[in-house]
């Protein structure tokens, strides 16, 4: 996402950036460390993979007294959770009110489609408009620090929902004795209100058609015990939150983690598997 992002500025930006893999971006000059981006940029967009990682990069000594001398708006595009990066806010002091939390809400192939909820002090969100317009259709400020935060996280456990019951229900098929193929075929082209546009993206990918790396297993269990923590914090009587999650956690146990999401379906194969080879 964030090789996306700097991509598509870089037309008409002139952007910098830095990553610890010292990733290249044809049009993308490199900074030496990422404090330098604060030295002479207006604008910084972070994305990163955990609140760990945006804690680290943000209280790192060099950053932190880059960013307190300079005046640039920090956007955390990371999927994190509210308390997380209200806590790095407050530990960080006044500087805060240059902070703001935008996430995506897209896949990368539809950056300039993009929605971006905003979350902080609505100068800074003004400050970081012109430039977060130019990667979404839709940039809204919804409300104070880690509100964008919120929004990505209730979307992410709808999109972990959705992955674990498709993957239970085609796991189903070889229980019940359908075939799995013909399931999706028919459901896939029926009429019925089940059929999502994730669904139709999911389906065929649990079958094995693809073996592109759209959104990794590990990044979904991360999403979904955020998820789960903050609603959880909020008092959220939550019922199904917590099994996206255990469930997500199981697949990285299995070895699944550095796959795409798709694969929780094979918890449910190996199942499968297992009852066959115990029952011959």
């Amino acid at each position: 996402m964030g090789a996306t992002m700097a991509r598509r500025l870089a037309v008409d930006h002139d952007v910098a950036g830095w990553d610890v893999r010292a990733i290249a971006v044809p049009g993308v000059s490199t900074a030496g460390d990422a404090a330098a981006l604060l030295r002479d940029r207006d604008v910084v967009i972070a994305c990163l993979p955990s609140p760990v990682e945006t804690s680290s990069v943000v209280e790192e000594p060099a950053f932190l007294e880059a960013f307190r001398s300079g005046d640039a708006v920090f956007v955390d595009a990371s999927t994190s959770d509210p308390a997380s990066f209200q806590a790095l806010a407050a530990r960080i002091g006044g500087v805060q009110a240059r902070m703001i939390d935008g996430p995506i809400l897209g896949r990368p192939d539809r950056v300039g489609a993009w929605t971006i909820p905003l979350g902080g002090a609505a100068p800074a969100v003004a400050r970081a408009r012109p430039v977060l317009e130019r990667l979404a259709a839709r940039v809204e400020h919804v409300g104070p620090l880690g509100s964008g935060h919120a929004i990505k996280l209730l979307n992410n456990l709808m999109f972990g929902a959705i992955n674990v019951i498709t993957a239970e229900a085609i796991g189903a098929c070889s229980y019940v004795g359908v075939d799995p193929r013909r399931f999706v075929e028919l459901v896939t082209g029926s009429e019925a209100a089940t059929v999502s546009p994730l669904f139709r993206d999911l389906a065929p990918r649990m079958l094995g058609s693809e073996d592109e790396i759209l959104f990794s297993t590990a990044l979904l269990a991360k999403d979904a015990a955020l998820a789960r923590g903050m609603c959880e914090a909020a008092g959220v009587p939550v019922r199904l939150a917590p099994h996206v999650a255990t469930t997500a956690a199981e697949a990285v146990v299995a070895g699944f983690g550095d796959e795409d999401s798709a694969s929780l379906v094979r918890l449910y194969l190996a199942d499968v598997s297992d009852d066959r080879s115990s029952t011959t």
